[in-house]
C-alpha cells in the first residue's frame, strides 16, 4: 500500500487509540509487516487479474464495524475495521479497496479463529488483494484491518481544514473514493450497515450517518462517540465530520405526506461563524426535503438530515447518507436582500445533494453501465425541486437553454453516448459530467412528457420502493416506468442513453385523404461538414398544436426513424417539442415554419420558445437555412420577456462576429449585437434597486456580459470599466465591495481590462501572485484573461510560464486568450511552446483537456497545423486523444460553416 507521511513533531498517532485497538499479537504484527509494511508486489496475473471497476460477486459485505481516531490538528488518522462478509465459494483471495493508506494488520476470522492475511496493492486505482495461505470456506467470515492515513488537503478522502485557528476534519467522498478513508468494498452496488465509533477531541462535535448512541470520556483530552447502526449504504456515502462545530437544531419537521414520523433537520457551522449567515440554508433545507418527499411519494430515507458547513472556500457540495456537506463560504447567504432572495442561492446549492439521498443513498446503481442513474435522476429531481420551490426563478427556462447547448455540443461526430459514462477521478469510477447530466435529464423529461407527470412519478416511486436499500439497473427503471405508464418505454430509454450524437426530428403536417396528422422522421443531427454516420433514431416525441379551434398535445415513440401523430383536425400550427426540454432538436416542413411563427408563437411557453430559437440556429448550422435569414429570425427574440429566450440571439450574433465574417466586417457585426441589447441594459440601469428580485439582477449581469465581452460596446465597456477600476482599487490591496453590485463585479473588472486600464490590470496580477483567494481570485483571473489590447495580451500570455501561478490557472488564461479573435493565434503559439511543461504540471484530467485551447481556431491553415502538432504529442499524452479529436472536429466544422455561411452572415450585417 502507499505509505502515509506524518509529521515528525507529533506523537505516534496509534498511541492515542483505545487499548483494545493497540493490542496486537506479535505473530500477527510480524506476519503483516512481512506482507504489507514493505513495498508490495503486484498480484499474479492470469485468471486472478484485479477487477477493473465492479468487484466480483463471490464476496459480499454484510456489516462494517469501523473505529477511527480523528484528531483534526494532527496530520493523519488511524483506525480499525471489521467487515463481516459472505463468501459464495471457497477462496484464497478477496478483492477489496484501499488507497493512500498504510495497513498495519490484516487477519480473516472464520469460526472464531483468526488467520493471518497479506494485502497486496493491485495497482488499479486502489484495488487490493487480500490473500490467505489456505482457502477460506464458503459462508461467513470477518476481515479485520488496522490502518493509517494522511488527511487530504483539498482533494477527496478524509479531509482537513482550519478556520479561526480551529481544525476540522470531514469525509469528502464520491463514488469510488471511500477507499481513501478506510479499507472497504468500495463498489456502490455493495451496500452494508455501518457501526461507527469515533475517538475525537473532548470538545469536538462528532457526526456520522447514524445517531450518536453513547459518549465515553477517555484519557488525554479525548472521547469516544459511538453511533447507532446505519441502514445498508454504499461505503462512499458514510458521513464523517469532526470539529468544534456549532449546531442549530430547530424543532423537527412534523409528520406529513409520505413520512409517518418527525424529521430533524440540523445545521452545523464552524465555531464563530455568524448564525444569521446560515439561517437561509437551514430554512431552504427544511422546505426542500418535504417537497421532494411529496413529489416522490417516498419519505426521506434517513431519520435525520444534517447540513454541514465546513471551513473551506472552494469545493463541491457533497452528499452522504443523511448529510449534506458544503463549503461554508458557498453556503453562507448574502447579508442583504429579501428573505426569498437570500434563501435561493443556498437552496440551489443544496437541492442536488438532497436529491441524492434518494437516488444513490436509497437505491444505488447495479453496475458501472448504470452509473448514469444517480447523477441523472438526482439532477432531474434537483430541477423539479427548485422549479416548484421557487417558480419565479424560471428554472425551466434555464433548463431548456442548457438542453439546447448540450445538443449543440453533441452534434460532433466524436460525441460519446451517455452510456457508459466516462470514468472520472483517481478511482476511475464512471460519473456524469455537467453536460451528461443535462443529457440524462432531457431523456427523462421526454419520457415524463410521453407518460404524463403523474404516471412518471408513480414509476419512480415504484422503482424506489422495489429496490430500496439495494441496487438497480437501467432496465429495472425502464420496467417500473413502463408498468406505471401502461406502455413499454425501454427501447426509448435505452436509445436515449446509447445512441451517439444529437437526435433531429423533422416534423411535417399533412392533411389529406389519409387524415390529419404530423409525419415524423428522426435521425442524427449533422451540421455542415459533419462526418457523423446517419442514424435512424428511436425516441419519444410530443407535439403541441392548434386544430379545430382548440389547443392540444399528442405523443408517440418514433421507432427506427419513422412515426406519425394522428390529429383531430387539420392543424393551424405544430410545435414538435412540447415542453421544450426533451433530448431532441427539430426542423419543420417548409409550410409549417411561417405557421408556427405567425400563429403559434404566442401560445408557446418560454422553454418552448428557447427550443424554437435553438432550432433556427441548428437549421443554419446544418445548411438548411441561410445564416443571414437565421439572424433575421432570431433578432426579435432579444425583446422577449423571458431572459433565457432574450439571450438566445446573442449566441448566433457572436458566432457570426467571431468566426464567420471577415475581420473588416467584425465591428459592424458587433455593433449589430450591441443594438439588440443596449436598450434593455439602459432600461435596467447599472445599479440595482433596493429589494430587487434575483431574476432582474441576473438579467442585468447577462446583458452586461453580452455587451462587454461579445459586442465590445463602447458605452457599456466605459461605464462598467469605471466601476471595475473603483472596485479593484489599484494600489490599496483590497476590493471595494460597495463600488459595484456583486453580480456585476466580474464583468466590471473585465471591462476595465478590456478598456486598457493598465493600473487595474497590474493590481489584479499582483494580487494573483500574492495569493488572493476565493471568489475574488476567480474574478481577477477571468479579468486578466479578458485582455485584448496587444500589449496587455502579450503580458497575459507570458503568465503561462509564471511559476507562482498554479498550472490550472495558467491554462485558464490561455483558454481565455484563445477565445478572442484578436488573441487566439497568440494563445495557439504559446500552447505549442508550453505544451510539454503544462502536460507535466497539470492534474491528469486538466492535462487531458489541453488540446481544447485550440478549439476556437477557424481556418484551414491552423487546422492542418493543429493536426500535425497533436499527432506528434499524443504518444506522450494519450489521455488527450479524445480532446484532440474533438478539437480538430470543431475547427473543421467552423471552417466548413464559414465557407458555406460566411457570405450570408456578412451580407446581413452589410445591409443593416
Amino acid at each position: 500500500m502507499t505509505s502515509a507521511r506524518f509529521s515528525r513533531a507529533r506523537a505516534p498517532l496509534h498511541a492515542t487509540l483505545p487499548a483494545h485497538m493497540r493490542a496486537l499479537s506479535l505473530a500477527a504484527a510480524l506476519a503483516f509487516a512481512l506482507g504489507c509494511a514493505r513495498p508490495v508486489q503486484a498480484p499474479p496475473g492470469g485468471e486472478d487479474r484485479p477487477p477493473e471497476l465492479a468487484l466480483p460477486s463471490d464476496v459480499r459485505p454484510l456489516r462494517y464495524a469501523l473505529e477511527l481516531t480523528v484528531l483534526p490538528d494532527r496530520e493523519g488518522f488511524e483506525g480499525a475495521v471489521a467487515i463481516d462478509v459472505e463468501l459464495a465459494r471457497p477462496l484464497s483471495r478477496l478483492w477489496l479497496h484501499a488507497r493512500d493508506l498504510t495497513v498495519r494488520e490484516a487477519t480473516v476470522e472464520v469460526g472464531g479463529l483468526a488467520r493471518p492475511a497479506t494485502l497486496q496493492d493491485a495497482g488499479a486505482g486502489g484495488v487490493a488483494r487480500l490473500a490467505v495461505a489456505t482457502p477460506l470456506p464458503a459462508g461467513r467470515a470477518t476481515v479485520h484491518l488496522r490502518f493509517e492515513g494522511v488527511f487530504a488537503e483539498g482533494g477527496p478522502g478524509l479531509a482537513r481544514a482550519a478556520e479561526g485557528g480551529r481544525a476540522y476534519a470531514f469525509a469528502r467522498l464520491g463514488a469510488g473514493e471511500a477507499r481513501r478513508a478506510f479499507p472497504c468494498f468500495d463498489d456502490p452496488a455493495l451496500q452494508a450497515p455501518f457501526e461507527v465509533a469515533l475517538t475525537v477531541p473532548a470538545d469536538a462535535v462528532a457526526l456520522s450517518t447514524g445517531a450518536a448512541a453513547s459518549e465515553e470520556p477517555l484519557a488525554g483530552g479525548l472521547k469516544r462517540v459511538r453511533f447507532a447502526p446505519t441502514p445498508p449504504i454504499p461505503a462512499h456515502l458514510l458521513a464523517l465530520a469532526v470539529g468544534p462545530f456549532e449546531v442549530e437544531a430547530p424543532p423537527p419537521l412534523a409528520a406529513g405526506g409520505p413520512r409517518a414520523g418527525a424529521l430533524q433537520v440540523r445545521l452545523l457551522r464552524p465555531r464563530g461563524a455568524p448564525a444569521g449567515d446560515f439561517g437561509p440554508a437551514l430554512e431552504a433545507a427544511r422546505q426542500l426535503a418535504p417537497l421532494l418527499e411529496v413529489w416522490l411519494a417516498t419519505p426521506f430515507p434517513y431519520p435525520r438530515l444534517d447540513v454541514v458547513a465546513v471551513p473551506a472556500a472552494d469545493g463541491a457540495v457533497g452528499a452522504a447518507a443523511g448529510v449534506v456537506l458544503a463549503p461554508a463560504a458557498r453556503l453562507a447567504a448574502p447579508r442583504d436582500g429579501e428573505p426569498v432572495a437570500r434563501e435561493l442561492p443556498a437552496g440551489a446549492l443544496l437541492a442536488r445533494a438532497l436529491a441524492r439521498q434518494w437516488f444513490e443513498g436509497l437505491v444505488a446503481p447495479a453496475a458501472p453501465d448504470d452509473a448514469w442513474l444517480p447523477g441523472g435522476l438526482a439532477a432531474l429531481l434537483e430541477r423539479v425541486a427548485l422549479e416548484r420551490w421557487r417558480p419565479e426563478a424560471r428554472r425551466a427556462d434555464d433548463e431548456a437553454r442548457a438542453v439546447a447547448e448540450a445538443l449543440r455540443s453533441s452534434a460532433l461526430a466524436v460525441a460519446r453516448p451517455l452510456r457508459p459514462p466516462p470514468r472520472t477521478g483517481a478511482a476511475g469510477w464512471p460519473a456524469l459530467d455537467a453536460a451528461g447530466e443535462v443529457h440524462a435529464v432531457a431523456v427523462l423529461r421526454g419520457l415524463e412528457r410521453l407518460l404524463g407527470e403523474e404516471r412518471f412519478r408513480a414509476g419512480l416511486a415504484a422503482h424506489l420502493a422495489e429496490h430500496a436499500r439495494g441496487a438497480a439497473s437501467t432496465d429495472a427503471l425502464a420496467a417500473a416506468l413502463s408498468r406505471a405508464g401502461g406502455r413499454d418505454v425501454g427501447a426509448a430509454l435505452r436509445a436515449g442513453l446509447d445512441e451517439p450524437g444529437a437526435p433531429l426530428v423533422v416534423a411535417r403536417s399533412a392533411c389529406d385523404a389519409a387524415g390529419a396528422r404530423v409525419e415524423l422522421t428522426a435521425g442524427r443531427y449533422r451540421p455542415i461538414g459533419s462526418r457523423a454516420a446517419p442514424l435512424a433514431s428511436t425516441l419519444p416525441v410530443c407535439a403541441r398544436f392548434e386544430a379545430g379551434g382548440a389547443l392540444g398535445e399528442r405523443c408517440t415513440v418514433v421507432e427506427r426513424g419513422r412515426g406519425s401523430l394522428a390529429l383531430p383536425a387539420c392543424p393551424r400550427w405544430i410545435m414538435p417539442d412540447a415542453g421544450g426540454r426533451s433530448w431532441l432538436t427539430f426542423a419543420l416542413g417548409a409550410a409549417d415554419v411561417p405557421r408556427l411563427r405567425d400563429a403559434g408563437f404566442a401560445h408557446l411557453a418560454a422553454p418552448e420558445r428557447v427550443a424554437l430559437g435553438a432550432s433556427v440556429l441548428a437549421d443554419a448550422e446544418a445548411g438548411r437555412l441561410a445564416f443571414g435569414e437565421a439572424l433575421d429570425a432570431l433578432a426579435p427574440l432579444a425583446r422577449d420577456g423571458a431572459p433565457a429566450v432574450a439571450l438566445l440571439p446573442a449566441e448566433a450574433f457572436q458566432e457570426a462576429a467571431d468566426h464567420l465574417v471577415p475581420d473588416a466586417a467584425r465591428p459592424r457585426a458587433r455593433a449589430a449585437l450591441a443594438e439588440l441589447y443596449r436598450p434593455r441594459l439602459r432600461a435596467l440601469g447599472l445599479a440595482p434597486a433596493a429589494g430587487e428580485d434575483p431574476e432582474r439582477r441576473a438579467l442585468r449581469a447577462a446583458l452586461a456580459r453580452v455587451l462587454v465581452a461579445g459586442a465590445r460596446d463602447p458605452e457599456a465597456v466605459h461605464a462598467l470599466a469605471g466601476r471595475g477600476a473603483v472596485y479593484a482599487r489599484p494600489g490599496e490591496g483590497r476590493f471595494r465591495a460597495d463600488a459595484v453590485s456583486p453580480e456585476l463585479a466580474p464583468v466590471a473588472l473585465e471591462a476595465a481590462v478590456l478598456d486598457g486600464d493598465v493600473a487595474t490590470f497590474d493590481a489584479l496580477v499582483r494580487r494573483l501572485l500574492d495569493g488572493l483567494g476565493g471568489d475574488e481570485r476567480r474574478q481577477a483571473l477571468a479579468a486578466v484573461g479578458a485582455a485584448r489590447d496587444a500589449a496587455l495580451a502579450e503580458r497575459v500570455l507570458a503568465l503561462a510560464a509564471e511559476p507562482r501561478l498554479p498550472a490550472p490557472e495558467r491554462l485558464a488564461l490561455l483558454r481565455d486568450q484563445a477565445a478572442g479573435p484578436e488573441t487566439r493565434d497568440g494563445a495557439w503559439k504559446v500552447l505549442q511552446s508550453r505544451w510539454a511543461e503544462l502536460a507535466v504540471a497539470l492534474p491528469p484530467d486538466a492535462a487531458a483537456a489541453l488540446p481544447r485551447v485550440a478549439a476556437s481556431l477557424c481556418d484551414r491553415k491552423r487546422l492542418e497545423e493543429a493536426r500535425r502538432f497533436f499527432e506528434s504529442r499524443l504518444a506522450k499524452l494519450p489521455s488527450a486523444s479524445a480532446a484532440a479529436a474533438e478539437t480538430l472536429e470543431r475547427i473543421e466544422g467552423c471552417v466548413a460553416l464559414r465557407e458555406v455561411q460566411g457570405a450570408s452572415a456578412a451580407a446581413y450585417f452589410e445591409a443593416r
